[in-house]
């Protein structure tokens, strides 16, 4: 029995490791609860349940070193985080080895992916830092998935993955491949829509550490040579410098004069306070200031918080901007597919080690609310993605000193369900959870 308990803990935290993460195997999670679902009859339910606890909390520690050396959190927010979340886990493991116990398998698959779907919303909901960690980043390698977005919200993806594990652990392997089948085709036959106009977007970013007025040339000179190659659009990234008020001059006037769209990012300290912008250049004037909403801290703790979404319309449509860990929170992003944006453009500054995981974020958003997603961070992946959250182009910003992408950026708003109603599914799975719980309990 002891030896059960431990293989099968050592199962869900290798399946826990490399399913979830920022460098992580996307059909993996499709796997990763069966090790605790499967029979649990066979183990007391007290083992059961530090198998699972154990299991998400030791494989959660695959991001230790991101979440304490990188993002600099404090130790105990670190040790927390996987052992809270590993609760809810085992929470939800006991209550599925009730039910199925029981002889209800349906209704232990559905508590057992209603209860993590209820926890995933209520801490997107209250957390600072929005949506990062949700279940739903790991299947964007999986475009047909991801289309339930459109409909549910990133939620609805956690949910199938879930549900349809608890259904096979339940003994109804052919209602899970159901469910598995529905939402892959229903996202493939989504896949096949027109995704609008395309136009070419040049991006660059630097992680070059260069004086002030060199790196500022240097930009000015790279988005100049994009536009000689055919881009439209440039998209420079987030803070490329920190300047003053009388410093701001010598921006404008490196990039009012190029003939295309420019969008660059500075940090900007004014004699009121510190702001993080985002600049919109065109046709020889400042067509739009935009201010991020959601700060990182404790880096970004110093800075105002801004409060409106900025959007324009071009020939081929709308386009919006923000920055970096705005595209984090689903409910900015619905403010812009309500506003009909065709095309984000977002300068960001990553961490390196999070470069894949980051630029998912943000184009998750664009599945769930309609739009195509251009993204330039400092030290990530310049990449550019359609309004169905596939990669069109992607390439470091270390590959050369000033590193760009020209690449061809489809622009179409879609209207999505989830843009008009919001979170239905979350509240819906969370009203039923809650009914069912007193009703059969």
């Amino acid at each position: 029995m002891i030896a059960e308990t431990l293989l099968r803990l050592l199962l869900c935290a290798v399946a826990v490791w490399f399913g979830t993460g920022l460098h992580l195997v996307f059909w993996v999670t499709g796997f990763l609860a069966l090790p605790v679902l499967i029979e649990p009859g066979r183990l007391p339910a007290r083992l059961l349940w530090c198998a699972a606890f154990l299991g998400w909390a030791l494989g959660s520690c695959n991001q230790t070193h991101y979440l304490w050396k990188v993002l600099g959190l404090p130790l105990w927010v670190v040790i927390l985080s996987p052992v809270g979340t590993g609760l809810v886990f085992a929470l939800a493991v006991r209550i599925f080895r009730n039910y199925h116990q029981k002889q209800r398998r349906f209704l232990a698959a559905f508590f057992f992916s209603a209860i993590w779907t209820t926890y995933e919303f209520l801490r997107f909901r209250i957390s600072i830092h929005g949506t990062i960690d949700n279940l739903a980043y790991t299947q964007m390698d999986f475009p047909a998935m991801l289309q339930i977005a459109s409909v549910t919200g990133l939620c609805g993806i956690g949910f199938v993955l879930f549900f349809s594990q608890g259904l096979l652990a339940a003994g109804k392997p052919m209602a899970a491949l159901l469910v598995i089948v529905l939402v892959a085709g229903a996202g493939a036959l989504r896949l096949q829509q027109d995704p609008g106009t395309p136009v070419m977007v040049g991006l660059v970013a630097s992680d070059a550490k260069l004086p002030l007025e060199t790196k500022l040339d240097r930009y000015a000179d790279t988005a100049r040579g994009l536009i000689a190659q055919g881009a439209r659009v440039v998209l420079l990234p987030e803070k490329i410098v920190r300047i003053d008020d009388a410093q701001l001059t010598g921006i404008d006037q490196r990039f009012l004069p190029l003939p295309a769209l420019t969008v660059v990012g500075i940090e900007r300290w004014t004699a009121k306070d510190k702001r993080n912008e985002s600049r919109v250049y065109e046709n020889g004037s400042v067509r739009a200031v935009y201010e991020k909403q959601h700060m990182l801290p404790p880096f970004e703790s110093h800075l105002l918080v801004g409060t409106e979404r900025v959007t324009w319309r071009e020939p081929a449509g709308i386009y919006g901007t923000a920055i970096c860990k705005d595209m984090g929170f689903p409910s900015l992003a619905r403010g812009y597919g309500n506003d009909g944006a065709a095309l984000m453009l977002i300068p960001a500054f990553d961490f390196e080690e999070d470069r894949w995981y980051s630029d998912r974020v943000a184009m998750l958003r664009g599945v769930e609310s309609g739009f195509s997603v251009v993204r330039a961070p400092r030290a990530g992946n310049l990449i550019a993605a359609d309004a169905f959250g596939r990669v069109l182009a992607e390439k470091p910003s270390y590959a050369e000193e000033f590193s760009t992408l020209l690449v061809k950026v489809p622009v179409r708003h879609l209207n999505t369900l989830y843009n008009a109603l919001g979170d239905w599914f979350c509240f819906t799975v969370s009203g039923l959870l809650a009914v069912l719980w007193l009703r059969v309990r």
